[in-house]
């Protein structure tokens, strides 16, 4: 159906209320109810195809055992939970808290077709997160509203998973704005929280939430566990100002862009501009507005994000600005600068006082980890970890730093340049030890430990939860 039918049935039925009597303009039960089922069905034929299946292994760290981690003789449990389409190209969206406790993530399609999905983000903070998955064809993404506040009262409706019923669809109101939302299991608070009336379940969590513009409003994180008919999301506001952090162009594609954008009432607005940056010298100044680039113009932040995702080193890029009442143009090369990964072991020591290196498939058997990510530490400063109970040996793996599993060196360096003095991490560490010789599996020369016959290991996992760095 066309992708206005839900607006255009509202404007209608406003244009026939508006040359009627009060009690000629009332509807009946019967008339409001088709009214939202055609809003309803309208949107599931234009965008039921944007939303994913999301599974991988998963664990509730609640449980507080190792099979998140390590290989065990249970059956593999995978979690289930919702996300979406936000480019063409693969770009899904989903909760924090649905893949921080997941491994080898998977997004399956409404077509069936499964795929193995990369990790590209996660923030913890705004309970966001962002996968990327290379599609056989083109998918079609979702319309975020950039433009206006979502007001309570708006009708909004989901397509989600809930308790693996795939695709269901949930429908209600915009119960409240601005509410603050602690998640205990991420240690955090979020601030500009959507509050609905939907009936939300485990499974929905990452759902778009879509208006009667069929535009999407926020995203589904939790529900009020005591109620049916409160549940929390995400604002799109949110989702958009947090959207470009989510991407990461600057790191991945190896530019530094110079500035940041906000979303104001639709615009692109440049603020944290570095006077240095090839942008603060071509004349950008805090405030301004992004219109056109490279001619094309520039809507909102989603429409920013497919240009830097396209921005090199031979292509000068062409601004055109709106400063007050005037129109200006600025031209400059954003790639100015590549962004080299820092020295891993470097950091980590700075920030963290440990050192690592990847283990070797051997090592990776000989622990029976589930998961190729991990890093044997290799050096401690011990006092940084003074007055802690337990604290990270050498010969123990890092899981875990700041709710992520590293892929790969280069990812470890973004994870680790976003880590501010005195910001508080949390640390996943693992040790394996043999009960008869009370050595570690690993010895420090990276050997393994002699084991005799059958002798069953002792593992443990070690949460260093909200450590702080200095």
């Amino acid at each position: 159906m066309n992708r206005f039918l839900g607006r255009l049935v509202v404007l209608s039925f406003l244009a026939a209320a508006a040359v009627c009597t009060p009690v000629e303009a009332r509807l009946s039960s019967e008339e409001i109810q088709r009214l939202r089922s055609e809003f309803v069905s309208s949107v599931f034929d234009e965008f039921a195809e944007s939303v994913v299946f999301v599974t991988g292994y998963f664990e509730d760290p609640a449980d507080q055992n190792l099979s998140e981690y390590f290989i065990d003789d249970e059956d593999d449990k995978y979690g289930i939970a919702t996300g979406f389409f936000i480019t063409s190209d693969g770009y899904v969206l989903t909760n924090a808290h649905v893949v921080h406790r997941t491994i080898n993530h998977y997004v399956q399609t409404m077509d069936d077709e499964e795929y193995e999905a990369e990790l590209i983000t996660i923030l913890v903070p705004y309970d966001l997160a962002l996968l990327k998955i290379t599609p056989k064809k083109p998918v079609k993404p979702v319309v975020f509203k950039e433009d206006g506040e979502v007001r309570r009262g708006e009708v909004v409706m989901t397509i989600g998973h809930p308790h693996e019923l795939r695709y269901s669809c949930l429908q209600g109101i915009i119960s409240g704005t601005g509410r603050q939302l602690h998640l205990p299991e991420m240690g955090v608070y979020i601030d500009d929280i959507l509050q609905t009336d939907m009936a939300i379940y485990g499974g929905a969590s990452g759902s778009p939430w879509f208006d009667l513009d069929q535009k999407v409003v926020g995203i589904t994180t939790s529900k009020m566990c005591d109620s049916e008919c409160i549940s929390w999301g995400v604002s799109n506001r949110t989702i958009l100002n947090q959207l470009l952090n989510l991407y990461d162009f600057p790191h991945r594609n190896g530019f530094v862009r110079g500035f940041e954008l906000e979303l104001e009432n639709g615009h692109c607005v440049v603020h944290g501009l570095d006077k240095n940056s090839p942008a603060g010298q071509a004349g950008l100044e805090d405030g301004d507005i992004i219109a056109i680039v490279n001619g094309a113009p520039i809507s909102g932040v989603t429409s920013w994000a497919a240009k830097e995702a396209k921005f090199n080193a031979q292509t000068p890029v062409t601004i055109t600005i709106l400063r007050g009442e005037k129109k200006e143009q600025k031209t400059f090369r954003f790639t100015f600068s590549q962004w080299q990964a820092p020295d891993v072991n470097e950091m980590l020591w700075k920030k963290v006082g440990l050192k690592v290196r990847p283990m070797t498939q051997k090592e990776i058997d000989l622990f029976e980890l589930k998961s190729p990510f991990a890093y044997l530490i290799t050096d401690v400063d011990a006092q940084r970890f003074e007055g802690m109970k337990q604290k990270p040996q050498v010969n123990d793996v890092l899981g875990k730093i700041a709710w992520v599993r590293p892929r790969d060196f280069g990812h470890f360096a973004r994870i680790l340049d976003r880590l501010s003095p005195k910001q508080k991490i949390p640390m996943v560490v693992l040790r394996a030890v043999d009960p008869q010789t009370k050595q570690s599996v690993l010895l420090s020369a990276g050997q393994s430990a002699p084991r005799k016959g059958k002798r069953k290991t002792v593992k443990s996992r070690i949460d260093y939860e909200f450590f702080e760095v200095k």
